[in-house]
């Protein structure tokens, strides 16, 4: 994140902010890089303290509400990851995978994906999907769409009731294929 983006989400001066991530940067909690005029700011995964401090956020913000407000865009329908597997939520050595049900594919994720990742302490590891694609993968039977669908769950945005009925009402809505009819 970047000091307006911090002052937007705290609500804090950006003075007061400004002190604390020079603070923090000295005690070798945060890295910096700049670009053009913004200095983005990321914990320091190598500072020994990393892994209590990233538990502590987790539990205190929990890992669910960091991705739910680092992953809020309108054209995302639902994330889930894959697992209700409490090792794989907490143990922050471990990549966490995340399946995303865009509406439709009309934007590049890679930001947003990479300050999520920052926000949540952890590497994302991703699986974008659209909602045709999703649909069309099940109704062929594919596995590998099958088997992300069909796993328990746990729900990041949205909920498994209402993505199975936009996955099967959006396959009832689609027009029927326009050419001549078979006689």
């Amino acid at each position: 994140m970047y000091l307006n983006e911090m002052v937007h989400v705290t609500g804090m001066a950006s003075r007061s902010i400004e002190i604390e991530l020079r603070n923090l940067s000295r005690l070798g909690l945060l890295g910096s890089s700049r670009d053009r005029s913004r200095i983005y700011y990321t914990a320091d995964r190598s500072n020994p303290a990393y892994p209590g401090l990233a538990t502590l956020v987790a539990a205190t913000a929990g890992l669910v509400g960091l991705l739910q407000e680092s992953l809020a865009l309108s054209d995302i329908e639902f994330v889930f990851i894959p697992s209700q597997d409490p090792v794989l939520l907490t143990d922050h050595s471990r990549e966490l995978p995340l399946v995303i049900v865009l509406q439709r594919n009309s934007r590049n994720l890679d930001e947003t994906l990479r300050e999520a990742s920052n926000q949540v302490g952890r590497t994302l590891s991703p699986r974008i999907i659209t909602l045709d694609d999703a649909k069309s993968g099940l109704f062929a039977h594919d596995p590998g769409v099958s088997a992300l669908f069909n796993a328990e769950k746990s729900f990041v945005i949205g909920r498994g009731e209402r993505m199975m009925e936009r996955l099967f009402v959006h396959a009832a809505l689609e027009p029927a294929p326009v050419g001549p009819s078979p006689s």
